[in-house]
């Protein structure tokens, strides 16, 4: 078996030889060599004796070390040179042993080439292709032969392996006003031996860089006669991507542009894609009589990025390629849209502008501006861009084209044109933000004042369409005069904001503005209420809080019942106070139970007309029914009433009880939110919303209580709780909590609209055991002392009765059931000291009895177990038998 190692020098044989059924006497062998070879070594045991024969049939002479059965391994490496162009053949075949029969040896051959060469062979002729052995299965095997006799011979070649390289093109080009750059990306892939430079024909072109470096060899890079020639570090084998970038000048006057396409040189290059860009400012009309060899892309495979820049697309199918067009400059154009969104206050005018800029070719570093001059000395304008403040110093014009700009629009005598430095140059689209406020004209009332508002407009631009948004005060009644500006159809009259729009640049908006009288109707909406009561041993608390949404100026709406008949100790304006937004509304309460509670104007529009509303009232009592232990309570729940043009959506009502009371009869029409849970001592009624739930709620219903409200130079956040401190500066005798005290019991219903009036029984733990487990002990010992109420008829009767109560009351039949417990107890108890009772009476009965009948008791001995046949009598034999016993 043979192993053949070729590496373009030499070639290495390593040949064992496995001979069987030896003589005795054998113990040299005459082994001859593959032509021109040359023994290398031999292993041990086999030594080598004698080297002889010529170099075409070159023989060695070994000693071998048969064991007992008559085999021997003898073990060899040879070498041989070889002709690296591949004329003359080399023969890896040729070991022969003499003295053994030719048709008695046969062998196998693997081929293996190391490094960048390879073999060829001619028609194999007897020897046949075979799989690998397992030692010839390494890199660079090639194939692997068996011969069955000798003389065998394989005659081979060795050459050096081929390369071949495929390289496809990309080339971007961006055209300036003074350069052509030109970025060129060649993806080479070599199979075969590794290439150890790439050429490129650059014809006309400067290279500044090629990479990337660990590639490359930079140092050695040459370029003579538009020829570019890029060595590597080492043989190129496999992918990579090769990166040049170059360019060419190229005068500001030229009117045309032409060059020749690169043409890299490898076995095979691919279609070239072809993007060529220019500057913003720049347009390039291609030449399509002087084009060559470049066929223009419907559909560019260039990235998003060129095709938003206008980029030109080819593939080249020509290797002289030329690309030719026609060059010129193109000149700034800005487009505006401008909005205006107006707000009208009692305190004066508020505006905001938003101006859209859509720039082409040419960046824009300034802006020019006709600012009026009412607008100047209010001393209130700021100019942003992307939220930066820009500069309002006045900046000299120089530019031509921007005085040209400039005179095209004239300015009226009241507006002053004013340039602005950009924080960042604008090309593309872009927006300023504009804002100022201006006095409000005195509006006698019942009178309508005319006005002009200005607006600052941009100058040297193409004017879009402008929009306007205005927004009035309750105490006004605005609105826009004369034809310039068109009522938006998509909007109503009724709406908070109303639009107008103007096809042509208005420097101002004409106004009027009426004054009328203070509304305290509008729209108001109860988004969310949390109703609370606390039932006390000496009175009871009501805490109210709304979420409310309105476009009132107030709030009104009337206490309950039982706070508008207080004492006169005891006046209403002391036991109910009113907050909003957190803070305490002093006068709020008025007389025969009225809250008016006046909407600040100034955060109206902060508020987006949303509003936090708390009402908290306590009603003393010297004794409650049920803290008496003696009666249940009938809880009477009564909220404030709204008027009847409010809507109210969804409201939630909590009921916060001592840890020893119940609620036993919940309001009608309200949804109990309770659910029944394991509690550690039994089955206790949960509310399934809690407290936190609740109050992110309703507070989550208005957006102005989100905001955090200054107390007493601290921040409360507007979840309803204050520090002991700031509880005692608004008016809170004892802090509101969302945690509920351990001893505390808690009840919440739910339902939708006006909550009316609810009424719910509350009733002691010991009281509602007593009037549950009274009857249940009663009925229990009935059972147990009569006899009637055993019978099945009596006990089915009684099932049925409890199997109904449950389900017509199911929720409260675990209630029930647990205070029904010491009354089943004692039941117990009884029947079973009930048949203790009777079981020791029956005993001591029996013992009586026996002790009266012993005479009977000897006459009569207890039968025998085992009967025989002759003891069995008839009946009147026993008592005959009796008779004579006595």
């Amino acid at each position: 078996e043979s192993l053949v190692r070729i590496d373009g020098n030499v070639v290495v044989t390593e040949a064992i030889l496995r001979l069987e059924n030896l003589a005795p006497e054998v113990s040299t062998l005459r082994i001859s060599l593959p032509p021109r070879t040359t023994l290398r070594s031999v292993r041990r045991p086999t030594t080598l004796v004698e080297r002889t024969g010529v170099d075409e049939a070159p023989v060695v002479i070994v000693q071998i070390d048969r064991d007992a059965a008559g085999r021997a391994v003898v073990e060899l490496e040879c070498e041989r040179s070889v002709d690296r162009s591949g004329k003359s053949a080399f023969e890896p075949l040729g070991f022969a042993v003499a003295d053994i029969p030719l048709w008695r040896q046969w062998g196998r051959v693997s081929i293996v080439v190391e490094g960048d060469w390879q073999t060829e062979w001619d028609d194999p002729g007897n020897n046949r292709r075979i799989d690998p052995p397992l030692a010839a299965r390494r890199p660079g095997f090639v194939a692997a032969f068996a011969y069955d006799s000798q003389p065998a011979t394989l005659p081979m070649r060795v050459r050096p392996r081929g390369s071949r390289g495929v390289v496809e093109p990309e080339y971007r080009y961006r055209v300036g006003a003074t350069r052509i750059a030109l970025d060129v990306k060649l993806r080479v892939s070599v199979r075969g031996a590794p290439i150890s430079r790439l050429v490129i024909g650059l014809e006309g072109w400067g290279v500044d860089e090629v990479g990337p470096t660990s590639i490359v060899n930079t140092t050695a890079i040459t370029g003579d006669g538009g020829t570019l020639v890029i060595p590597f570090l080492q043989g190129l084998s496999g992918d990579a991507v090769i990166d040049i970038r170059c360019g060419r000048t190229l005068e500001r006057t030229a009117d045309r542009v032409e060059w020749k396409i690169p043409s890299p040189q490898a076995d095979l290059v691919g279609p070239a894609l072809v993007v060529i860009v220019s500057d913003s400012d720049i347009e390039l009309l291609p030449d399509t009589e002087a084009i060559r060899g470049l066929v223009r892309q419907v559909s560019p495979t260039a990235t998003r990025l060129d095709a938003d820049k206008g980029a030109l697309a080819y593939r080249v199918d020509n290797p002289n390629g030329i690309f030719s067009a026609a060059r010129r400059f193109l000149a700034r154009r800005v487009g505006t849209t401008v909005t205006t969104q107006i707000a009208v206050h009692e305190n004066g005018i508020s505006v905001e502008e938003t101006i859209r800029f859509s720039v082409a070719h040419v960046p824009m570093e300034f802006v020019e501006l006709l600012i009026p001059e009412v607008v100047l000395r209010s001393a209130s304008l700021e100019v942003r861009q992307d939220g930066e403040l820009l500069n309002l110093n006045s900046i000299p014009t120089n530019e031509p084209e921007a005085d040209q700009a400039l005179s095209t629009v004239d300015p009226p005598s009241e507006a002053v044109p004013v340039r602005l430095l950009l924080s960042s140059p604008l090309l593309g689209s872009g927006e300023l933000s504009i804002s100022y406020k201006l006095p409000t004209p005195s509006v006698p009332p019942e009178t309508t004042v005319a006005e002009n508002l200005p607006i600052v407009l941009p100058v040297g631009t193409s004017g879009g369409k402008q929009t306007l948004l205005l927004n009035a005060h309750e105490s006004f009644a605005i609105d826009v005069r004369g034809d310039a500006w068109q009522r938006s159809v998509g909007t109503s009259a009724a709406s908070a904001a109303r639009i107008w729009i103007a096809t042509k640049p208005q420097q101002f908006v004409p106004l009027t503005l009426t004054a009328r009288q203070r509304s305290v109707k509008g729209d108001t909406v109860v988004e969310a209420a949390w109703l609370e009561t606390r039932l006390l041993s000496d009175g009871r608390e009501d805490l109210f809080t709304y979420a409310i949404s309105t476009s009132a100026d107030q709030l009104n709406l009337t206490l309950p019942m039982a706070y508008q008949t207080f004492p006169e100790a005891h006046p209403v304006g002391d036991a109910v106070r009113v907050w909003l937004d957190g803070q305490l509304i002093p006068g709020a309460v008025r007389p025969e139970g009225r809250v008016v509670v006046d909407l600040p104007a100034e955060k109206v529009d902060r508020n987006n007309g949303m509003w936090l509303l708390e009402l908290r009232g306590i009603r003393q009592q010297e004794q409650r029914p049920a803290g008496s232990g003696f009666l249940p309570e009938s809880v009477v729940l009564e909220s404030p009433v709204f008027p009847a043009e409010t809507l109210l959506r969804r409201f939630y009502w909590e009921l916060r009880l001592e840890s020893d009371e119940h609620v036993v009869v919940s309001p009608l029409r309200w949804s109990s939110q309770q659910r029944w849970a394991w509690n550690g001592f039994g089955i206790a009624r949960t509310p399934i919303v809690s407290r936190e739930v609740l109050n992110t709620w309703v507070r989550g219903g208005a957006t102005a209580a989100r905001q955090a409200t200054a107390v007493g130079g601290s921040v409360v956040a507007a979840v309803g709780t204050f520090t002991p401190t700031e509880a005692a500066r608004v008016g809170y005798e004892k802090q509101r909590s969302i945690d509920l005290p351990l001893v505390e019991r808690r009840a919440v219903y739910s339902g939708v609209g006006s909550p009316g009036i609810g009424n719910a029984w509350v009733m002691q733990t010991w009281l509602l055991v007593l009037l549950i487990s009274g009857p249940v002990l009663a009925l229990g010992l009935s059972f147990v002392y009569r006899r009637s109420m055993q019978r099945s008829a009596v006990v089915l009767t009684i099932a049925a009765c409890l199997a109904m109560a449950a389900v017509f009351f199911v929720d409260l039949a675990p209630l029930i059931a647990q205070a029904a417990l010491p009354g089943v107890s004692l039941s117990l108890l009884a029947a079973g000291l009930h048949a203790m009772l009777n079981r020791k009476a029956l005993a001591a009965r029996s013992q009586a009895g026996a002790i009266s009948s012993s005479s009977l008791t000897t006459a009569f001995p207890l039968p025998s177990i085992i009967v025989a046949r002759s003891s069995v009598r008839l009946p009147e034999n026993v008592v005959a038998a009796g008779r004579s016993a006595s």
